[in-house]
């Protein structure tokens, strides 16, 4: 087996064996190496906010996510990752000055938003060199972002009411104007003046039609009494009183006529005057109608603006972290140790192997 150069596994415990004592002191020096470099390493701690996103209460969002819109995850990792906030944070704890001297770039690339998954939970997580800046950046940025997110919320309700304030007042300035038009319309018609006028008008025609109907009668009278006594003449009385009653009578249908034409005539304008005050009180009638909607819908709609937002707040604050993530020594060591291990035990093997083939 030596002479084919392959080891047996007896031939590779007992040069393991024979040489233990380098291995093991090969495998302590890295691992003392690891340790030392480990400890000259710079430590980066992690620490944590968790922020809870209160569920709308519209409904809409339980259609896309049976927690909350997952879309509004995005939004938040915006509000943090703001580079505005991030200068609030460095001016705050001087992270621009010695011994960090960092920029909004460097801040950023370790702040990390991560979702929860199946839950409205969010971790911020910050790395920092200090366990304690650690905990206070993740706090202050926590804090603003849901200071943003109220203030973004506030703004959008300001606006949402301002625009239906605005549909409001329009609806009751044209009522106003509305209700002006038919008062002064009211009062320029003058209904009751037209009213007064055809009754009066209906009444005379009235009163000179029976003036008609009594010199008809009178006439027809003077007409059968003449033919009866035979004495029915132009040059007589009789004749003389029906050419009057004839002349009254013209005379009448002549007024009857002028009354008549007066009177359709007012008739006309009064339905014209009614007609235009009936348009004008069905406009503002409408108004008022549209302006009770209008606002009983303001009122709804300020509660459906106000639950729609997503609001923020912070469940867990971060704490300063007792051990750094980055380096783990111990870790570092294990790997290194079994490493360093495997590899003397590699050489050890292979000076063995070298050595019996120079000797064959």
């Amino acid at each position: 087996m030596v002479e084919e150069n392959n080891f047996t596994f007896t031939d590779m415990t007992r040069i393991l064996l024979k040489n233990i004592r380098g291995i093991l002191a090969a495998t302590i020096i890295v691992m003392l190496l690891t340790a030392v470099g480990s400890l000259l390493m710079q430590k980066k701690y992690k620490a944590s906010a968790t922020l809870l996103i209160n569920e709308s209460k519209m409904g809409i969002d339980g259609v896309i996510s049976n927690y909350f819109n997952p879309r509004f995850y995005y939004t938040f990792e915006g509000l943090v990752k703001n580079k505005e906030l991030v200068r609030r944070a460095i001016k705050k704890f001087n992270l621009d000055k010695k011994p960090y001297e960092l920029s909004v770039e460097a801040v950023l690339e370790n702040v990390h938003v991560a979702l929860v998954r199946n839950t409205r939970l969010i971790n911020l997580t910050v790395d920092f060199p200090d366990p304690i800046l650690a905990a206070e950046i993740a706090n202050f940025i926590a804090q603003e972002a849901v200071a943003l997110n109220m203030v973004i919320n506030n703004t959008d309700a300001v606006r949402a009411r301002e625009f239906m304030s605005a549909q409001v007042n329009a609806v009751a300035e044209s009522m106003k104007a509305n209700e002006i038009n038919l008062r002064e319309y009211k009062q320029q018609a003058k209904i009751k003046e037209l009213e007064t006028d055809v009754e009066t008008l209906l009444y005379n025609k009235a009163d000179l039609s029976l003036r008609r109907s009594d010199a008809l009668i009178k006439k027809a009278e003077l007409e059968a009494a003449g033919k009866t006594a035979g004495t029915v003449s132009s040059s007589g009385g009789a004749a003389t009183s029906i050419q009057e009653l004839d002349a009254l009578i013209a005379s009448l249908d002549k007024m009857i006529s002028e009354v008549e034409k007066t009177l359709d005539e007012k008739q006309k304008l009064l339905a014209e005057r009614e007609l235009r005050i009936e348009a004008l009180l069905a406009l503002f009638d409408a108004d008022q109608t549209s302006y009770a909607k209008i606002n009983t819908r303001m009122g709804e709609n300020s509660t459906r603006v106000s639950e729609k937002f997503q609001e923020i707040r912070i469940i867990d604050s971060a704490i300063p972290p007792h051990y750094p993530e980055w380096p783990r020594k111990k870790l570092m060591v294990i790997i290194a140790g079994v490493l360093a291990f495997l590899f003397s035990c590699a050489f050890a093997l292979m000076k063995e192997q070298m050595r019996t083939q120079s000797l064959s």
